[in-house]
């Protein structure tokens, strides 16, 4: 797994890069998901360190996505790691906000810069009354907190208008664009898509 982590995250950076410097984007962000397993390696902040360098970024321009379960199976190197990211200055997100065990704990412990609502509460807006009221809470709470809010599964043009007047800024899903290769991703911003 650890290999297979580091590969993901490598391919990532240089994704990024290309994109990046083909489309004169120099305060693009990269957000990558770290997994349970990867969080607990004692290593893993070293590593991640030395992909940057070599690739000449800085951990201000990444976001790692941690996701509830990271923080519930918490093991001494887990805590290391999340010192370590914080002081190397990377942003944090709590992932798929809303799901598993969510409690005010886990934001307390992650202290994140971000938290990402899940989509199933997004997808829902439209025909549950009562995730729109979950996802209302989540953005007030947010607010307050000075933490960066991004709706994940954003799928149609009702949905981002649903969020829109519930006051959240970033989006993420189909509605947008499919995943693509960097490549493909660059031609469409020269085209200006």
């Amino acid at each position: 797994m650890r290999e297979l982590g580091d590969l993901i995250f490598q391919l990532s950076l240089e994704g990024f890069c290309q994109i990046r410097e083909a489309l004169d984007l120099p305060g693009l962000r990269l957000s990558a998901n770290i997994s349970p397993t990867q969080l607990s390696d004692p290593d893993l902040h070293e590593r991640l360190r030395g992909m940057l360098q070599g690739a000449g970024l800085t951990p201000e321009l990444i976001t790692l996505e941690i996701t509830e379960a990271s923080i519930l199976e918490s093991t001494p190197a887990t805590e290391a790691n999340l010192q370590q990211f914080r002081a190397q200055g990377y942003a944090l997100a709590l992932d798929d906000f809303g799901t598993g065990y969510s409690s005010l704990n886990l934001l307390n412990t992650l202290q994140p810069n971000e938290i990402k609502i899940d989509k199933s509460f997004v997808m829902a807006l439209g025909s549950d009354g009562y995730a729109g009221q979950i996802v209302a809470v989540i953005s007030s709470m947010a607010k307050h907190m000075d933490l960066h809010l991004v709706a994940e599964g954003v799928e149609d043009a009702s949905i981002l208008g649903a969020l829109q007047e519930l006051g959240i800024p970033l989006f993420q899903g189909y509605h947008f664009y499919r995943p693509m290769l960097p490549e493909a991703l660059i031609a469409e911003g020269e085209k200006g898509g």
